[in-house]
């Protein structure tokens, strides 16, 4: 019975009105528009700490007896600086920051040679065409970043000169919910009587409406989570954000509102 239910309601929803599709755009979303932000070194809001983050600057120049910043020049910082952030993309700049270092032997030491370095790395930056070598510092401040990204652009670097791909939110261990909990949430949405618009049957054919006791998606979600208990106790509740997912997903076109299209003014004088 269920099943027949859930497959009805899917048939319903099927057929999207154009009326009541809303345009998808991926890339005005908050997170798309802090990683832009963040990727091209501009001031953005943290969606996860909500706090602000400031943008990138040069850093200050560095200490070392090259005045590698006197031997750049103020106009060449700037920009280098604004040409590396301006590409907006980490596997560019992991790229860049690669071709920019180089290695060497080591230099000859006298005495002990157990902490001997077997190599010695070699930081350019290219003006007017032509590399000039900066100490480590310098070329992290340069650029506005900090010495563990140069690090770990150095890392990412293979045997064959290709550098790997940025692996970040990649990685794979991201917690699975079963199919099994997936069809409880279909079940428990799919067990609330639906309602059609009597005025919207037209232009909205494919809507429909919870009953008008359900409040809100929070009162929907704990429905379920008492169902769970109740119903299923050995079994543990989605959490809201997935089971929010999982009803925009697979009821699009299911509203938790209540219908204002099927009262006339008389209606409204008597309630």
């Amino acid at each position: 019975m269920i099943h027949e239910r859930m497959s009805s309601i899917a048939s319903d929803m099927s057929s999207p009105s154009q009326a009541n599709i809303r345009p998808c755009n991926p890339q005005a979303w908050k997170k798309a528009v802090a990683k832009l932000k963040h990727d091209t070194g501009q001031e953005y809001v943290s969606i996860y700490s909500g706090k602000q983050v400031s943008a990138k600057q040069p850093g200050p120049p560095c200490t070392c007896k090259k005045k590698c910043y006197d031997t750049i020049g103020k106009d060449n910082i700037i920009e280098i600086f604004g040409h590396y952030w301006a590409s907006g993309d980490w596997n560019l700049q992991t790229v860049y920051l690669q071709k920019h270092t180089s290695t060497a032997g080591p230099r000859k030491h006298i005495g002990s040679t157990s902490k001997q370095r077997t190599c010695v790395r070699l930081y350019t930056v290219t003006v007017d065409g032509k590399p000039i070598n900066i100490c480590k510092k310098a070329f992290a401040n340069v650029h506005g970043i900090s010495l563990g990204r140069v690090d770990g652009a150095l890392k990412k670097m293979t045997s064959t000169g290709m550098p790997l791909p940025d692996l970040r939110g990649k990685h794979g261990g991201h917690p699975h919910i079963s199919e099994a909990r997936i069809r409880l949430v279909q079940t428990h949405i799919s067990n609330f009587p639906t309602v059609s618009s009597q005025y919207s049957s037209k232009t909205m054919p494919s809507v429909k409406y919870l009953e008008p006791n359900i409040k809100n998606k929070k009162h929907l979600y704990n429905l379920y989570k008492e169902w769970i208990q109740d119903k299923y106790p050995e079994e543990e509740p989605v959490s809201n954000h997935f089971y929010l997912d999982i009803l925009r997903r697979d009821f699009k076109y299911l509203k938790i509102s209540k219908i204002r299209k099927d009262t006339c003014n008389s209606c409204d004088c008597h309630n």
